[in-house]
This record gives structure tokens, sequence and C-alpha cells, in this order.
């Protein structure tokens, strides 16, 4: 269906005065977000901590001024408090703060659970573009690129304060808000269910995309070296955004490194990862469970 030309099922809530927002960023309001914990990736992905940058790994507990960034391709799958989900797509940017998550670009995806003790509620706030409030039980998808502001209802009942003034609800079934580039003000728009399926996909992991779990038991070996010749291609995929290792062995007398992705899912999610990626070395190659 196309955009709508009135504000079809929506409910002015309030009017009031905010101060301007001078950043993206996705606030938590409660007393004591401290950490979330990386539980599925998909390569590329980085952690930026402490003033260094990182391949990111599955099990990964991010604290606050940590930044998780994904390339091409990458996902990250989050936990965050009492078992609220956060899903970022590709090519995304998001900063961990005390109390407050901010997403600087690509697509999300945030589930909080309808039993939980506190009432936080999650909040997007953008310099020229609405606030959006996720209470409990709700499930939104958000998307942030330099031309555009896209959100969706995903389940429950979404609060969306339009120039930190007024406030409506997005509060039936693939109902939408949609401010694009240049853009006066925002338009509404209900989209079908393929076109929202769609949209959702942007945040899933696929089993063929190469899973890295938290506790995953297969690894991939990407080739071993004399002494520490894989140094360079060590360097070079992990500044690549992938979690590769090194381990050393010693047969008869002379130390070999090897180069490894650990916290595959399955077997075949292993070996599959090895065919995707086998021009990265002349070395065999080869995957084994811990």
């Amino acid at each position: 269906m196309g955009f709508l030309n009135q504000l079809d099922g929506v409910v002015v809530l309030f009017n009031r005065s905010i101060s301007n927002s001078f950043f993206v960023f996705l606030l938590l309001w409660h007393g004591s977000l401290a950490a979330a914990t990386v539980q599925v990736l998909v390569s590329p992905a980085w952690l930026q901590s402490g003033g260094e940058r990182h391949p990111l790994k599955p099990g990964v507990l991010l604290k606050a001024g940590d930044v998780i960034e994904t390339g091409l391709g990458g996902r990250v799958r989050l936990v965050l408090e009492e078992g609220v989900l956060l899903k970022l797509g590709s090519d995304s940017r998001l900063l961990f703060q005390a109390h407050d998550l901010t997403l600087f670009r690509g697509v999300v995806r945030l589930k909080v659970k309808q039993k939980r003790r506190d009432s936080a509620v999650y909040r997007l706030f953008s310099q020229d573009r609405p606030t959006l409030s996720v209470p409990q039980g709700a499930e939104v998808w958000l998307k942030r690129t330099i031309n555009s502001w896209r959100t969706c209802r995903v389940k429950g009942m979404l609060t969306v304060e339009k120039s930190l003034a007024s406030g409506f609800i997005l509060n039936r079934p693939r109902h939408c808000y949609e401010w694009l580039a240049d853009a006066a003000q925002g338009q509404f728009r209900y989209l079908s269910k393929a076109r929202m399926k769609t949209r959702l996909q942007e945040v899933n992991t696929l089993k063929d995309q190469g899973l890295l779990i938290e506790g995953g038991a297969w690894v991939a070996y990407l080739g071993q070296f004399r002494g520490r010749g894989g140094e360079r291609l060590l360097s070079r995929l992990q500044q690549q955004g992938y979690p590769v290792e090194a381990e050393m062995a010693y047969f008869s007398g002379e130390e070999w490194q090897r180069l490894m992705i650990r916290g595959f899912y399955e077997e075949s999610e292993a070996l599959a990862f090895i065919r995707r990626h086998r021009s990265w070395s002349n070395k065999k190659m080869w995957v084994e469970e811990q």
C-alpha cells in the first residue's frame, strides 16, 4: 500500500518541550545497564574498546563505552538485561554507554520482553528526526542512513515523538513511519507481509552465512605455518573483522603456527566457511571439534 495521506490510526499523546539532540542514539532508561553479551555473529564485525579495535567474538561482554560495528554482510545478535534481544544488521555501528545505546548508522531490530521487573523504555533520539520509544512487550525494526530514517512496528505499541513536540502511536500490523532526505516531515505507510519480511531479514542470521555462536564447538583451521609465518595473514584478517586466533604447535623439534576461528555452530558451518575463503591461503585447511 502507498503512503497514507493522513494520520490514519494515529493518536496524539503529548505536547512538551525537549532540548535539541545533537546525536543519533538509542537510550535505555533504567537504573543499571552495564553490559550486553554477544550471542551470535556473522563476520566481519569489530569491537572498539579502551582505544583499541579488535574483531568481535561470540560470548564477549560489552561494557560502557564499547562500540560494535559490522561490515558488509556482517550480523550481530546481542542479549541485554532480562533477555532483551537486539539484532544489528550489515554495515551498522552502535555505541554502548552506562544508560544509553547510540545508533550511528545501519539497521537494528529490538525486542523488549513483556514481563520485566522494571519499567525500562528504549528510545531513539535524532537531531532532525522523531524519537522512538519501545516499551515492554514491543518489538521494532529501525534503519538509519544518511538519506533516510525508517521504523516499523513488529509487535506491541510504539510511541513516536514527532519534532520533539507531539507524539503518536504505531499500533497496527506492519505500521511504518518513514522520513526521507530533504522531506519536510515523515510519512506513514503499511507494508505487505512480504515487504515486512524482507525488511526483517536485513538483521536475521542464516546458518549458511557462517554463524559464530557463544559456546560453539567447531573450529576452522586456516592453515599451519612454520615458525611465525602466519603473522601477516593473521593481521590482515583481523583488520578485516574476522576473529582469527593463533596457536603454537611443535613437531619434530620445530615450531608451527596455526591460524583458526573458533565458535562455529556445527561442522557443516565450519566446512562451508573454509570453502568460501579458500583463497586466503594456499595451506591445507581443516575443521575440528573442541
